[in-house]
């Protein structure tokens, strides 16, 4: 994921990788900061919708994801 800011609470969230090893994806989608925490959801057609919740601490960021049936950790350095 690649973050690039909009203003001081919003991003847009760059999502790739690949789903069952195999298949690539690439989406964007928005972020929104609510104090230390970082929010994004993005409806995937049949696939259901994305979830992410993510905690800010200095130098990193982590959190969780969801996406239908599926869902694991995020962990983040922060890169200048």
């Amino acid at each position: 994921m690649r973050l690039r800011p909009l203003d001081a609470n919003r991003y847009q969230g760059l999502f790739y990788g690949r789903f069952a090893l195999v298949v690539p994806y690439v989406y964007r989608a928005p972020v929104t900061r609510v104090g230390q925490t970082l929010y994004s959801e993005k409806r995937l057609g049949p696939l259901g919708s994305y979830r992410m919740v993510l905690q800010q601490s200095p130098g990193q960021i982590f959190g969780n994801w969801s996406a239908g049936s599926q869902s694991g950790p995020i962990s983040m350095r922060l890169m200048r």
